[in-house]
């Protein structure tokens, strides 16, 4: 009997995953994504904490700048700029732009800052040109005419430990002064909604109605970096924050 010979061209048996390994294949890639993910976003931190660092040395910059134009002084005007941290009088905060380049810079980058960023000439005109006042996204220890320096003990947790509102550089613990600080803010002193105070704000294009602090995780704050009287800028984590600020309709700061 004549054998007959298989062509080498003849289809191969079909091969395919069965279910049980295709869940193998779906559940490494799922433990390698959960193993990726809390990387990848610390290093956006990292990034973003740099990018704001980089901002807070400008407006030092800036500052700097003013105060050797002004006999040593810090911006102030006796109308006053607003009883929150983060308002600038108009005429101050375009002096510094000028000193420093770019508005961008008086607005952290953070993930919980980015909606400033993203909508920057509704806030930097706040309540519409000409504006008196510029919403920035860093809160500024600046005297104020209309805010006392008894606005720097905010609720029960903030003992006196020497804050003040800051008008000369011609003065000690310039170390150990802060100047300008992230925003860290809540509702109350215990509230902890550090992404969710309330706004009454209107007219801000994509602006939910509540206001966010600057670098966060999910929703708490991770800390903030803050720029003292001689220029240089520390990371303060949020367990060494205290609610240290309140006045009128602002929110409590922390820093």
């Amino acid at each position: 009997m004549k054998k007959i010979c298989q062509s080498r061209f003849a289809p191969r048996p079909h091969t395919a995953f069965t279910l049980i390994e295709l869940l193998v294949v779906i559940a490494i890639i799922a433990i390698l994504a959960a193993m990726l993910l809390p990387a990848l976003a610390s290093a956006k931190e990292k990034a973003t904490r740099t990018a704001c660092k980089s901002n807070l040395h400008q407006i030092a910059i800036g500052l700097q700048i003013y105060a050797n134009e002004n006999r040593e002084k810090t911006p102030y005007t006796a109308t006053g700029s607003g009883d929150w941290m983060w308002d600038l009088y108009a005429a101050h905060a375009d002096i510094l732009k000028d000193a420093v380049g770019n508005k961008k810079m008086f607005y952290c980058p953070g993930n919980g800052g980015k909606y400033k960023l993203d909508t920057i000439d509704s806030w930097w005109d706040f309540g519409g040109a000409p504006a008196t006042r510029r919403v920035t996204h860093y809160g500024w220890m600046i005297k104020r005419a209309n805010v006392a320096d008894t606005a720097i003990a905010a609720g029960p947790n903030t003992a006196p430990d020497g804050k003040h509102f800051v008008t000369t550089y011609n003065t000690t613990n310039v170390s150990t002064t802060e100047l300008v600080v992230d925003v860290v803010i809540t509702t109350s002193a215990t509230s902890r909604d550090f992404i969710g105070v309330p706004s009454t704000t209107t007219g801000v294009p994509t602006f939910d109605g509540f206001h966010k602090s600057s670098h966060i995780n999910k929703s708490t704050a991770l800390g903030g970096s803050i720029l003292f009287l001689d220029a240089h800028v520390d990371w303060r984590k949020l367990p060494e924050m205290k609610a240290r600020y309140q006045q009128g309709s602002s929110p409590f700061y922390w820093f």
